[in-house]
């Protein structure tokens, strides 16, 4: 995708070396592949059980087994009989896991499973919570983390599952990679490359080096050193924006380059207890991705 602006004896950026080009290289979306399957997996592996009432034969059931149930008529649409019947014969059915696992399953279906699930799991919840070990909320959340670690572009928000990084965003920061200066190309690589770390994603540095991009843009198109007094002279090079715009972006560079507590320095608060997510990362380069397209515009307008 940017191979095109090397110089003769330019070294490879970051998103070459290692192919995270794109931001739709390292936010997984539209699908969902064997790790992310697993993770939910076991995810659902590690959910105590719970005993509930069996309204429909007396006595009580493992809360797992009224979800493969509940799934296997109300999300696969099948009858109950066959369900008893595979169990007559020794058949083990995980609704669950087998439908997560069946790689000619949508992806988004899975998805529409997972919301089934907690939404069930919090009604039995609600009625039989004296049962359960543990709040169907840590299952959620261990899902969310999984999501995150994962850099899966969506996130459970009130037990609906909702997108974090839509396709427009990943277009914005795609145009700033492809129609920018080498510096800030750089800049915007190395932050994809510092997100896309495994087993964690370096998001302090990653969001560094997505301001840095913005400033890069401003110095070079002001020629002063720092992002404040470049932001302050876009104005008197014919580029204006609206006041409230330039103060977001002071104090966005004040979050990350604060002498006490920034991003560039030890700490991210006053006792060191906050630490910069994966979510915080991909909100930082995808803004500062708009903020370069949106000035590139105004340029062009002068």
């Amino acid at each position: 995708m940017i191979c095109f602006f090397y110089k003769k004896n330019m070294t490879k950026l970051f998103s070459q070396r290692y192919g995270y080009s794109t931001l739709a290289d390292v936010i997984i979306r539209e699908d969902m592949p064997e790790a992310i399957q697993n993770a939910i997996c076991n995810c659902y592996d590690k959910m105590p059980d719970a005993n509930i009432p069996d309204h429909d034969v007396g006595g009580y059931i493992g809360v797992k087994n009224a979800l493969t149930e509940y799934l296997w008529c109300n999300f696969l649409n099948n009858r109950t009989e066959d369900l008893y019947e595979k169990h007559r014969y020794g058949e083990n059915i995980d609704v669950f896991i087998d439908t997560l696992l069946d790689n000619d399953y949508p992806w988004y279906l899975k998805l529409d499973m997972i919301e089934m699930s907690l939404a069930y799991l919090f009604d039995v919840y609600k009625e039989n919570s004296y049962g359960f070990k543990e709040s169907p909320s840590v299952f959620e959340k261990n899902i969310n983390k999984e999501f995150a670690r994962l850099n899966y572009a969506y996130r459970i928000v009130d037990h609906f599952i909702v997108e974090i990084t839509s396709e427009k965003e990943i277009k914005a920061v795609e145009k700033a990679i492809d129609t920018n200066s080498d510096n800030v190309r750089v800049h915007l690589a190395s932050a994809l490359e510092l997100m896309s770390k495994r087993p964690s994603g370096e998001y302090r540095s990653s969001i560094k080096e997505s301001i840095s991009a913005v400033e890069k843009w401003c110095r070079k198109c002001t020629g002063e050193k720092d992002l404040r007094p470049a932001l302050n002279k876009l104005s008197s090079k014919g580029i204006k924006i609206h006041p409230k715009l330039h103060s977001t972006f002071n104090i966005l560079y004040e979050y990350t380059n604060h002498e006490d507590s920034g991003i560039r320095h030890a700490l991210m608060d006053e006792d060191g207890t906050y630490t910069p997510s994966m979510d915080e990362a991909v909100f930082m380069i995808v803004t500062c991705s708009a903020f370069i397209n949106y000035l590139n515009k105004k340029n062009t307008q002068i």
